[in-house]
């Protein structure tokens, strides 16, 4: 996760959002998305042009951030366009970067809002990179379909669902439940996941009892949330 507030291009909507059980990113699960018989020139372009955008919106903090940030990778968002692969990741994209031009001569990010904020991880999933542009780890959806995964899934998108971090303590709060059923499978996980996970039901353990979401919002927490969302498939 990029900052406290994180607006991307590929996975907003062009205004501040919460989304994930770290509150503080924007996007939303994303299954691997096949090729669809994409030429691998075409593929090879598409993902090389999507890393180069990933780490130009890398540290986004609002809205005309943002815009500048499109502003600049026109070149990139052109190229971009004219190598989309078939099938679903394509017509995603293509949605996507229409909604940018848009952005860009209208001068107005909030045009993304109409975007559905799922393309973005879809799109990084297809070309094997997170949010960051980085290579996916090699544990990624590993954990899929398990109970603690299971349990990741919804408490990420009630939070994602949530207006503000007070809404999303207080979905928390009423999913207490799910926290414990996460919290039961953490010893199952790999070594290099469990240290993360602890992480993530101690401090939101710690948000309840204090009535305080403000150690949602930390670094730390939010690196252990991309941690253990990426082991259960979710690509922010």
């Amino acid at each position: 996760m990029k900052g406290s507030i994180v607006i991307r291009v590929w996975a907003v909507a062009g205004s501040l959002c919460l989304s994930g059980f770290a509150l503080t990113a924007c996007g939303s699960s994303s299954n691997t998305a096949g090729s669809g018989g994409t030429t691998a020139n075409t593929q090879s372009v598409f993902c090389t042009d999507n890393v180069k955008l990933d780490k130009a919106f890398g540290n986004i903090q609002s809205a005309s951030d943002a815009l500048n940030a499109m502003k600049a990778n026109q070149t990139v968002i052109n190229e971009m366009t004219a190598h989309l692969p078939p099938g679903k990741v394509g017509n995603e994209a293509k949605q996507v970067l229409t909604a940018v031009q848009e952005a860009i001569a209208k001068n107005d990010a909030n045009v993304l809002s109409n975007v559905n904020t799922s393309y973005g991880g879809d799109i990084d999933t297809y070309c094997g990179v997170d949010t960051n542009g980085d290579p996916l780890p090699a544990d990624f959806a590993k954990g899929k379909g398990t109970s603690l995964c299971n349990a990741d899934v919804a408490l990420s998108n009630g939070v994602g669902n949530a207006s503000d971090s007070t809404a999303g303590l207080a979905y928390l709060k009423a999913h207490q439940s799910e926290i414990d059923t996460f919290a039961a499978g953490i010893s199952g996980l790999p070594s290099s996941v469990q240290s993360a996970a602890q992480t993530l039901v101690s401090t939101t353990r710690t948000a309840i009892t204090s009535n305080d979401p403000s150690g949602l919002d930390g670094q730390s927490f939010q690196d252990a949330s991309n941690t253990v969302d990426l082991y259960c498939g979710i690509n922010h």
